[in-house]
């Protein structure tokens, strides 16, 4: 397959949206709480992980940094304390 791919929750808000290149994931993908805001990112390339992924809190603040190479976890990631 290639080409955009799209999902939506029962809701009507997307869930997630992505690329597909000669069925491999490829480029930023991106999913989606149920409410719309965004919960994670991540780049692919050849359908593996390569580059930064990102998840978020609900509310939109950082949660989570993640760096990958040819698929695999690149040092430690960073994690963000909730703020109250």
């Amino acid at each position: 397959f290639d080409g955009p791919v799209r999902r939506w929750h029962a809701n009507g808000k997307p869930a997630m949206e992505g690329r597909y290149d000669q069925d491999n994931k490829t480029g930023t993908w991106k999913y989606y709480y149920p409410d719309g805001t965004l919960d994670h990112v991540e780049q692919y390339s050849n359908g593996k992980l390569n580059g930064v992924q990102r998840n978020y809190y609900p509310d939109g603040s950082p949660y989570h940094v993640s760096t990958f190479v040819d698929g695999q976890l690149s040092g430690p990631p960073e994690i963000f304390p909730l703020a109250r």
